[in-house]
């Protein structure tokens, strides 16, 4: 049996007995007759329940990587001492996107975007977790947005795995990180998500850090969050060029995503509740369908060979490198959650070479 998939069955058996193969279908909207409160209480419910799955399944890959490839899949974190963590509260912003058209390169717009109305109550601020190295200054910032299919991966998920990876590119590439448990779908529709990525660059240019050395990196849908975000930035007045992008198996093709997703009315509905009235097929919300996109920063793709759930990233990078950009593309052997030996280690490794490449460039 091909190692990866024996990995991949085990994490499904242990899924399996804990009754977590299936979780609950996401209400995307109220029920009829369901009043908003009740509705944004089940919400958070089922999203804590397929948090737990993606956890359990996270754990189970690193105990029974070793039976299938001899090591597991997730590298070790830095010593003790060396990063420093705190909480803070960020301000949000809803002023982006821009009325009016987009432009993605020069002569190549884009339609007009239509911020779609929250229903859970106005939030002021959000929660976002800064990671720094305790032995000097650092030389830049990466905003690390986490996945989660537009919906879910935020709270005790983002606390449990994103301070692993933000630990390890604080160690390795001597970099502050910032995790934001940004607002997510359904209750915050597009683009609230966008909206508060641009808000951590924000806070971060207000501690002292230029944007041209600020790095945004995204994985799967926080690598859609990503791009949006960078292609949004060029809207803003005085907002500088970033230092660089890193898209970590990107969902930046969302109709094809749907295409090839095992239960395609489902996802439909939850990337339709997301997007509200804007297509799908939009340039912003799907970036690897824009013919160009000028003025981006310096970008890294990171593919996976197997990915059965994201789709996009070549065709992004080569988008960049029509709009007269920089944009490189690597492909790491796994699935879009579950990875051989070393893999793990490999891709985090070169999101902090790259990282603190472009941030040393500024």
């Amino acid at each position: 049996m091909n190692p990866l998939t024996g990995l991949v069955d085990r994490v499904q058996e242990v899924l399996r007995a804990r009754d977590l193969l299936e979780p609950s279908p996401v209400p995307v909207r109220p029920a009829p007759g369901q009043g908003v409160p009740e509705w944004l209480a089940a919400v958070a419910e089922i999203r804590e329940e397929h948090n737990e799955r993606a956890l359990v399944a996270i754990d189970a890959a690193e105990e029974f990587g070793g039976e299938f490839f001899g090591e597991p899949p997730r590298p070790a974190g830095p010593g003790a001492g060396r990063v420093r963590r705190r909480s803070v509260r960020v301000p949000v912003d809803d002023r982006w996107p821009p009325r009016g058209e987009v432009e993605l390169a020069p002569g190549v717009p884009a339609a007009a975007l239509t911020p779609v109305p929250s229903l859970a109550p106005a939030a002021n601020t959000f929660r976002m977790v800064v990671h720094e190295p305790v032995d000097g200054p650092s030389a830049g910032a990466v905003v690390v947005l986490h996945g989660g299919g537009f919906w879910m991966g935020g709270g005790s998920l983002l606390d449990a795995v994103g301070d692993e990876f933000a630990a390890f590119l604080v160690d390795r590439a001597g970099l502050t990180v910032v995790t934001p448990d940004y607002r997510l779908a359904p209750e915050h529709p597009f683009p609230r998500s966008t909206s508060d990525a641009l808000a951590a660059v924000r806070w971060l240019a207000e501690q002292g850090f230029g944007h041209d050395r600020i790095v945004l990196q995204g994985t799967s849908s926080g690598g859609n969050c990503a791009a949006a975000a960078a292609i949004l930035a060029r809207t803003i007045p005085g907002f500088a060029p970033l230092a660089g992008l890193i898209l970590s198996m990107p969902a930046l093709d969302l109709p094809e995503s749907i295409r090839i997703s095992d239960d395609p009315g489902s996802r439909r509905d939850l990337l339709t509740a997301w997007a509200g009235p804007n297509p799908l097929h939009h340039p912003v919300l799907s970036p690897a369908l824009a013919p160009a996109l000028a003025g981006l920063p310096p970008s890294l793709v990171q593919l996976a060979t197997d990915d059965e759930i994201a789709r996009g990233g070549a065709e992004f990078a080569a988008a960049v490198r029509s709009g007269g950009g920089r944009a490189e593309v690597e492909s790491h052997p796994g699935t879009h959650t579950v990875a051989a030996p070393g893999v793990q280690t490999a891709r985090w490794e070169s999101c902090a070479v790259f990282a603190r490449r472009v941030c040393a460039a500024a």
